[in-house]
């Protein structure tokens, strides 16, 4: 027993491990490093989730599925889940709570007529932004949304990432042969316009110069179905997704989708409708003359020390 008690002796031991804990030290410091750079490459270079958005698209099927916004993808995978709502010098003339139910990617011969049902029964009008080529092939219907007294906004011509966002030519290109077929059909001009993706992938300076000289006013939303989540989503998942994000925020645009291979959020409308009304929330439809909310995006760590994308939602430029 002596013996062994000579061999673990204790000073002998924290001599060999010294060095042992400054290497495991050194390692450490330079593994936190390397995270911290990665949260600067996410903000601004290849890593950014929005600078990947055309390669995303790539991979799509047909065209239903440019419908995955790069907003979806990042709040989907983001390990937080949280947003984080902000808002400033709000609309004079909007009512204390305010909901704009907003239904993007329209029309679809099967889901529009469902959510043109449920809005009738509920009297409630919505903010339908549509893109020009499905309008051309479903002209019936974009009179059936403006007739009933919904507001129609432009969503692109194509809904193409690759070739909408690619120089100014193709974005007003797109833009204002949208905004013919929508005179065509209403004989209204209504300038408002919901970037596909969001906002921020019209990252150049150019596009967002030349939407303010056509006169438009673009949205983006601060509540959001998550109704094209690449695995699917339920009806009651809508629900959760919409109740949760709206808690405590006055001000909602909820983002929702036209598209008949996506049927849960049309099938959650009518709760969703009822929830808001027993929360005291007072239906709009978006124009010029609402302050929009525009996404920002900003780096974050999470608590599993990953680093992760958030969007903080701002009202107006």
């Amino acid at each position: 027993m002596k013996k062994l008690l000579e061999l673990l002796d204790i000073k002998k031991i924290l001599i060999i491990l010294t060095p042992i804990s400054s290497l495991l030290l050194v390692i450490s410091f330079l593994i936190y490093s390397s995270t911290f750079n990665t949260v600067a490459q996410r903000i601004d270079g290849s890593d950014n989730p929005l600078s990947s958005a055309d390669s995303l698209l790539q991979d799509d099927e047909d065209f239903w599925t440019t419908t995955e916004s790069v907003f979806e993808d990042v709040y989907n995978s983001s390990a937080s889940g949280s947003i984080l709502p902000v808002l400033t010098n709000p609309f004079s003339t909007e009512p204390e709570k305010v909901v704009y139910l907003t239904i993007d990617d329209g029309p679809d011969p099967k889901s529009t007529p469902q959510y043109l049902e449920v809005l009738r029964q509920y009297n409630v009008k919505a903010t339908f932004f549509m893109v020009g080529a499905t309008m051309e092939r479903n002209p019936h219907l974009v009179k059936d949304i403006d007739s009933e007294g919904h507001a129609i906004g432009n969503h692109s011509y194509t809904h193409n990432y690759g070739s909408l966002y690619a120089n100014t030519e193709n974005f007003t290109e797109e833009i204002l042969k949208t905004e013919e077929i929508i005179y065509s059909l209403t004989g209204k001009k209504n300038k408002i316009f919901r970037a596909p993706g969001g906002s921020p992938n019209m990252r150049k300076t150019e596009l967002l110069d030349n939407l303010n000289e056509l006169g438009y006013a673009y949205f983006d939303w601060n509540v959001s179905a998550a109704d094209t989540a690449p695995r699917g989503i339920t009806k009651s998942q809508v629900i959760y997704n919409i109740k949760r994000e709206s808690k405590g925020v006055k001000k909602v645009i909820v983002l929702m989708h036209d598209n008949h291979r996506r049927m849960a959020s049309v099938e959650a409308l009518p709760e969703v409708i009822e929830w808001f009304k027993e929360k005291g929330y007072e239906f709009g439809t978006l124009n010029e003359s609402v302050e929009p909310i525009h996404i920002k995006w900003k780096a974050q760590k999470s608590k599993t020390s990953k680093t992760v994308t958030e969007a903080v939602y701002q009202s107006g430029n």
